[in-house]
């Protein structure tokens, strides 16, 4: 299951926050990527993250379930 956060429900004017994702029998994890406040933790790189989610989400054997998509 893949989840994103986003600053908006408008595709034009959000921005990618972070992101949610799950598998069968393991417990889900949250990916930040660029949330921005008063005491945020360290984020990850966008780029990064999307390059390395890029194969998975792209693999077309891979089934997937999005939340909102």
């Amino acid at each position: 299951t893949v989840d994103t956060e986003t600053t908006s429900q408008d595709p034009m004017r959000a921005v990618l926050v972070g992101f949610a994702l799950c598998t069968a029998g393991a417990p889900a994890v949250y990916v930040p990527v660029s949330h921005r406040y008063l005491g945020a933790p360290a984020q990850l790189s966008t780029a990064d993250v999307l390059a390395r989610l890029r194969p998975l989400l792209e693999d077309p054997k891979v089934r997937k379930v999005a939340h909102n998509a």
